[in-house]
């Protein structure tokens, strides 16, 4: 169970960061979506430095 919420969690995050450029190609206002797009990187940053743990 908790393997899948990690994996679930990586997903998520990789998808915030892709969130933001397709945003931005597709015409949407920038500003919100790269925030999550930055939010996306700290919490795949922050995942994977728990995993070396």
């Amino acid at each position: 169970m908790k393997f899948e919420l990690v994996g679930l969690l990586y997903v998520l995050a990789i998808a915030a960061i892709a969130a933001g450029p397709v945003a931005r190609f597709t015409g949407y206002g920038a500003a919100e979506f790269y925030i999550i797009s930055i939010l996306g990187l700290i919490s795949l940053g922050y995942l994977a430095r728990k995993k070396v743990r």
